[in-house]
């Protein structure tokens, strides 16, 4: 789900999955969260990968930088207990 608030806000999310559906919602609820001085919490570090495989490469980027044609996945991230995420206090 956090992928459709990133593509929401303009960051590019490579080949994570995103409700394309939901993203005007998502802009929506974001929009409303400022105007209630309601603060998002989101992640700002994402683990990414070159594709779903054992063998995939991996790297760390800023949540606002996922390379073209990457994507993340929660379960290679656990599979390499690396599911840490710098969480930001955004509006």
């Amino acid at each position: 789900m956090i992928f459709t608030f990133f593509k929401a806000r303009g960051y590019s999310v490579g080949k994570s999955m995103v409700e394309d559906s939901q993203v005007d919602l998502a802009r929506q609820l974001v929009a409303k969260a400022a105007e209630k001085g309601v603060k998002l919490l989101l992640p700002t570090d994402i683990i990414v990968a070159d594709k779903y495989a054992a063998d995939a490469q991996t790297q760390v980027v800023s949540a606002e930088q996922i390379p073209d044609g990457w994507m993340v996945s929660c379960s290679l991230a656990l599979r390499y207990c690396c599911c840490f995420w710098t969480i930001k206090h955004e509006a």
